[in-house]
């Protein structure tokens, strides 16, 4: 019998193992993977995904999995950047299940909120999609990653921006404005109570890069018809929570967005 090495990180090791057997096989299956380790097709799916997500390989239209160029990148001594929507995806599908409301992923450019993902659960929320843009100052995402952003940089932020008010509750007062920063900061969510649009009610935590610069946000938003600190109080900690699993791979990756 081989002697164990305690050394070993057997879930990497396994996993390193299946990335060979795709290169060898250069399309696989999740019941081809299951099969030749010997595991559950459940397991097979998460390891699988995880290579996915991590750009190794991608799906075919049959739904096999196919190795992509990034090995080939890794050997040339270029680590590739990651599309952080792609990694993204499954942890929004999580935030979705457990708060049960569309969540998304967006990205700050310095001026407004692109969303790059969603998984949305309400189709009154479809001119939200993927690829539109937000003003900052009023919605969850961008509130949450100006709170979190270097002083001067909100300064800034604020000296350039016309306020416009889409509903009554749109803080359109610099002042009262910096003064939601500062709350959003000392409990760690935003909080978007119809500003945009009415009943629409939203809560984000920031994302933080490699850099650890908040680049990014991730919210669950939906329209609400209660108290809105029933809203709140279900959702905040899961938001808080996927902000904080993303920011952890990011801080030792390098992404599409990254300058």
């Amino acid at each position: 019998m081989k002697p164990s090495n305690p050394s070993r990180v057997l879930t990497l090791e396994r996993g390193l193992q299946i990335l060979e057997y795709i290169v060898e096989r250069r399309n696989v299956t999740v019941t081809n993977v299951a099969t030749a380790f010997g595991i559950q097709k459940s397991a097979s799916h998460r390891f699988l995904n995880t290579l996915k997500y991590m750009g190794y390989v991608e799906q075919t239209p049959q739904s096999d999995y196919a190795l992509t160029g990034r090995l080939r990148y890794l050997a040339e001594g270029v680590v590739p950047r990651i599309e952080v929507r792609n990694f993204a995806r499954p942890y929004l599908e999580e935030l979705s299940k457990a708060a049960e409301q569309p969540s998304n992923l967006g990205h700050w450019d310095g001026r407004e909120i692109t969303y790059l993902a969603q998984r949305l659960f309400n189709s009154a929320l479809e001119g939200y999609a993927a690829g539109n843009r937000i003003p900052a100052y009023c919605s969850a995402m961008g509130k949450a990653v100006l709170a979190f952003s270097p002083r001067e940089e909100v300064e800034a932020y604020v000296a350039r921006t016309q306020f416009t008010r889409f509903t009554e509750k749109t803080i359109c007062d610099r002042a009262m404005f910096l003064k939601e920063l500062e709350a959003i900061r000392e409990r760690g969510y935003a909080v978007m109570n119809e500003e945009m649009a009415a009943h629409l009610v939203g809560v984000a935590a920031p994302v933080f890069n490699k850099e650890g610069y908040p680049r990014y946000a991730v919210s669950v938003a939906g329209l609400c018809f209660r108290p809105v600190e029933a809203f709140v109080a279900e959702v905040c900690d899961d938001v808080v929570q996927t902000a904080r699993e993303i920011s952890e791979f990011l801080a030792h990756a390098r992404t599409m967005e990254d300058k």
